[in-house]
């Protein structure tokens, strides 16, 4: 079979890590295996990862990746149940892919490394950003500290 080629870039689907496309489509395909079930597992990892100290980590992601685990720590206390499950799902793909050790631009890459993790990240936020905005205020929380 073929593999699927990116519009924009004419790459196979998610090996262009630059091409925000390309990335977009990653997403849409995380988003449909991320199940909940799957959330206690990308929790953990995340929580690993965010004491691992990696160095170099830029701000933006040090602001977005404890925000987006603690809609998921919500979500599954029952507290986020008015973020849509797609918004979760989302949200559990983007640190999914952030935390994954199968990144096709390792984090230790220089200028490189956290670019397509900080656009996946992006991606989430802006296609749910009034959720995101709406948790925030109903936890007193100003958007701006998780990134928004």
């Amino acid at each position: 079979m073929e593999p699927v080629r990116c519009p924009s870039c004419a790459q196979e689907i998610g090996m262009n890590r630059k091409c925000r496309t390309c990335l977009e489509t990653l997403v849409d395909r995380g988003v449909e295996d991320m199940t909940p079930e799957r959330f206690r597992e990308v929790q953990e990892a995340t929580r690993t990862w965010l004491e691992s100290e990696t160095p170099g980590i830029p701000s933006l992601l040090q602001q977005r990746v404890p925000f987006f685990l603690e809609i998921l720590d919500a979500g599954t206390g029952g507290e986020a149940a008015d973020v849509s499950m797609d918004a979760r799902r989302a949200v559990a793909y983007a640190l999914y892919y952030v935390v994954s050790p199968l990144d096709k631009a390792p984090d230790h890459v220089p200028d490189l490394g956290f670019t397509d993790d900080a656009v996946v990240l992006d991606i989430v936020v802006q296609r749910f950003r009034r959720e995101l905005e709406a948790f925030c205020g109903r936890r007193g929380r100003d958007p701006a500290s998780g990134g928004l």
